[in-house]
């Protein structure tokens, strides 16, 4: 006769082992969020330098984990003065009066054969209409290679669980030697 015969033990055996669940699972998390947070960063970088004028804005992307709320944040960290670069580019920024002459003329220098009168044309736009909003947080999660990484992520979470689960008390991936 064939037949399938499902053991129940071993199913109740791997539900035994999902009581100790919060001794294994944070530190899994926490290991999968930082190699994320590693894979996010270039992403954004890369997103950002289209819209490059200095280049701070792009060195200034990083990430970091909280361990206590579990929470992965990945973005730059840059400052305008007093002011978060990275919210200026997302969102734009209303008129300016006192448009900042230095970097205007740092980013003109890179782009024109005559940087003053470039600059003096930013300064004036800025000054009138504010500057456009550049957004880069939904581009970066569209990016093909974002979605793999969460993928990625949510693939090795998935089969830590289940291989931590199967195996209970034992550690996973150690040598022993004799």
């Amino acid at each position: 006769m064939v037949q399938i015969i499902v053991d129940t033990k071993e199913i109740a055996r791997v539900i035994s082992n999902m009581g100790r669940v919060n001794q294994w699972l944070p530190p899994t998390i926490d290991k999968e969020m930082r190699l994320l947070g590693g894979k996010v960063v270039p992403i954004m970088k890369s997103v950002l330098r289209p819209r490059r004028y200095t280049g701070t804005l792009e060195d200034s992307v990083n990430w970091s984990y909280d361990l206590a709320l579990r929470q992965l944040s990945i973005g730059p960290y840059a400052k305008r003065g007093n002011y978060d670069a990275g919210m200026i580019a997302q969102t734009g920024t209303r008129p300016i009066k006192n448009v900042p002459w230095k970097p205007l003329f740092a980013w003109a220098s890179k782009r024109s054969n005559t940087p003053r009168a470039l600059a003096s044309h930013a300064r004036k736009v800025i000054a009138l209409h504010g500057v456009k909003k550049a957004p880069f947080l939904m581009e970066t999660m569209n990016q093909a290679s974002f979605q793999m990484a969460l993928e990625d992520t949510a693939n090795r979470l998935g089969v830590s669980i289940a291989a931590q689960a199967i195996a209970g008390k034992d550690v996973i991936g150690v040598a022993a030697t004799q």
